[in-house]
């Protein structure tokens, strides 16, 4: 005999089962709820990034003075970075970036760059925030005037870097710095132009020596071209000095690249062997996994009383690319000065721990360089 109530229990079943569908259907409700509010806050602390990187530059090189022919190994603007960012929602970035210089050669940073430790002598080092607006950020950063054509010259951080001429005088100016203890701009990107602005303060009551840059950069398809400014002021009964630079750059059919840069440095001093025009001219091909290269520069005569202090330049060599991150190369490069000019070959230590100097004025300088290079 049945139970009046199993009459009912399909309809008790069906019951409970809307019941616990409501139940569940509410719990999913509040889960992505919950997920939405949350994901963006996630997404927030979570978004970031550090990148760790360098450059191994290393080279044997045979160089004559003019007097006498010595053998160095170089450590050629070696370095280890790091950089990063966190995202701060709304486009907003905070970033930094940090490096110094390594010393491969001798196992220290050579003297003025932080040595005698393995690592010292910060390079570029900042911090800042990066949006739309580009970034900006205080710290320390190459120049404007010399980061504008580091891309352009072929031999970039060897001996034959083209600071032995470009940004250099008899005087002793070189530009093909950095500058520190500064408000820095890096522009956005926009159609093609770039730019990059960058104030330093000296930091030194009663002394008038701030500096500052900017350039500004197009590229468009095998077209790139730049313009760059420098102001650095030198104190109370010293030279102030400005300079221009202007590059150009074509390449043909993605393999020949013709490039041609022309810096005129100028002082407040009237005769001053700071004061001078110079040009540079490159061209590298690529042949399969190898770049042959060839560039010459030229210094005019300064300003200085007795003239003839001018110089000239000329390098040649071939890079073999063993992948997309390493290189081996060999190159000769010579730098002619006139009777009373001074130039040398490397530029500064912030090109190669090789740079080298005539013997005395009027002596040439020349070197052959056999290099390894590998970034990371």
């Amino acid at each position: 005999m049945l139970n009046s109530l199993d009459i009912f229990t399909p309809v008790n079943r069906r019951f409970v089962t809307l019941i616990k569908e409501k139940q569940m259907n509410k719990k999913l409700l509040a889960v992505a709820i919950a997920g939405a509010i949350t994901a963006p806050m996630t997404a927030l602390a979570d978004e970031g990034n550090v990148k760790l990187y360098g450059s191994a530059n290393v080279s044997v090189d045979s160089i004559d003075n003019g007097k006498d022919r010595t053998t160095n190994v170089s450590s050629n603007q070696s370095v280890l970075g790091v950089e990063g960012y966190e995202g701060l929602g709304n486009g907003l970035k905070a970033v930094f970036h940090f490096d110094v210089f390594a010393g491969y050669d001798t196992g220290s940073s050579a003297t003025g760059l932080g040595g005698p430790a393995f690592l010292g002598g910060a390079r570029d080092s900042w911090a800042g925030l990066a949006g739309a607006f580009g970034t900006v950020a205080l710290g320390a950063q190459g120049r404007p005037w010399k980061t504008a054509t580091n891309n352009v010259d072929i031999f970039v951080n060897t001996i034959a870097d083209y600071s032995s001429i470009i940004g250099s005088t008899k005087g002793g100016v070189y530009l093909d710095s950095g500058i520190g203890n500064s408000i820095i701009w890096f522009a956005p990107s926009v159609n093609g132009f770039s730019g990059h602005a960058q104030y330093g303060f000296d930091e030194t009551p009663s002394k008038n020596s701030d500096q500052w840059g900017a350039q500004v950069n197009y590229s468009n398809g095998p077209w790139g071209a730049t313009y760059a400014y420098s102001d650095q002021k030198n104190g109370v009964g010293l030279e102030d000095i400005t300079a221009h630079k202007v590059s150009l750059s074509y390449t043909f059919g993605g393999a020949t690249t013709v490039s041609a840069i022309y810096d005129n440095i100028q002082s407040d001093a009237s005769a001053s062997a700071n004061e001078r025009d110079a040009w540079w001219l490159g061209v590298s091909h690529n042949l399969g996994n190898n770049t042959f290269k060839l560039a010459y520069a030229k210094a005019d005569n300064s300003n200085a009383p007795g003239g003839n202090d001018g110089a000239t330049f000329w390098a040649a060599g071939v890079s073999h690319h063993l992948s997309k991150r390493t290189e081996v190369y060999g190159l000769y490069a010579r730098t002619n000065n006139d009777s009373n000019g001074n130039y040398n070959l490397g530029g500064s230590q912030n090109a190669t721990s090789g740079v080298t100097f005539p013997a005395s004025p009027g002596q040439d300088v020349s070197a052959f360089s056999v290099g390894f290079k590998h970034n990371f």
